[in-house]
């Protein structure tokens, strides 16, 4: 059953998840709405449900990091559900582009929305 509150935009970006028990995973956004987002991770890495965690933007300006908790987790990542306030996606600047790791890492990190 549906159970979303807002709508989803798609999304590619890079972000951090700071986790109490497992501490850093690295992983990338694929989706973002006012009450949450996906978050792709290493395959077979699962969260567990109700699991609380910083999201943080590591190439965003402005961009404060959110706490979160895991709402769904499968083989493809996790999905997130914000519990503050929803974050202010106009606000968010894309940062200076590091230099690439190569034209893969060029093409998906170009678009933000």
């Amino acid at each position: 059953m549906e159970q979303r509150r807002s709508p989803r935009r798609p999304i590619h970006l890079h972000v951090s998840l700071v986790s109490p028990v497992l501490g850093l995973i690295s992983g990338r956004a694929t989706d973002i709405s006012e009450g949450g987002m996906f978050v792709r991770t290493a395959p077979g890495l699962y969260l567990a449900h109700d699991q609380r965690m910083e999201v943080h933007f590591p190439s965003l300006e402005g961009a404060e990091p959110l706490a979160a908790r895991v709402v769904r987790s499968d083989r493809h990542g996790a999905a997130l559900r914000f519990l503050g306030p929803a974050p202010d996606l106009r606000a968010w600047r894309r940062a200076p582009e590091r230099p690439p790791a190569g034209p893969a890492a060029t093409a998906a990190s170009t678009a933000l929305f």
